[in-house]
């Protein structure tokens, strides 16, 4: 199910550290459309940049830490919509949604869950349930 995406249309300039020989600094995707592998991919360049999985570092991507900022972040979507039924700021709630997507991704990977395999067979699963 890899689609065939069309010609890059924006890239990111990483600041990779200079001792990353070899290490693409800049990448090119079609941002109208990401799998989640390419997603995926992307947040672990972003980890790696930063040197969150460095022996020692301040930001250990465990699985517990990962879980504990999912939970931080989905918290912070529902306080954009806290005596509200719709965001009162569209980009800022998009950002929150961005956050708690990036470490449901990182989450899966460090798990190593194949994050699409198990949305679609949660949907498949639901699609038997009988819902009251």
């Amino acid at each position: 199910m890899s689609p065939v995406l069309a010609q890059p249309i924006a890239h990111i300039n990483y600041l990779a550290p200079r001792s990353w020989s070899g290490w693409p600094r800049t990448r090119f995707y079609n941002y109208h459309y990401m799998n989640l592998q390419q997603l995926t991919e992307e947040m672990e360049r972003f980890v790696e940049a930063k040197g969150w999985n460095a022996p020692g570092s301040p930001r250990p991507q465990t699985p517990r830490n990962l879980a504990a900022s999912l939970s931080i972040e989905a918290a912070e979507v529902l306080e954009q919509l806290q005596w509200s039924e719709a965001p009162a700021d569209r980009a800022a709630f998009g950002g929150e949604l961005a956050d708690v997507a990036l470490y449901l991704l990182q989450l899966a990977s460090v798990c190593g869950v194949d994050l699409q395999a198990a949305i679609l067979a949660k949907l498949a699963e639901n699609h038997k349930r009988e819902w009251q």
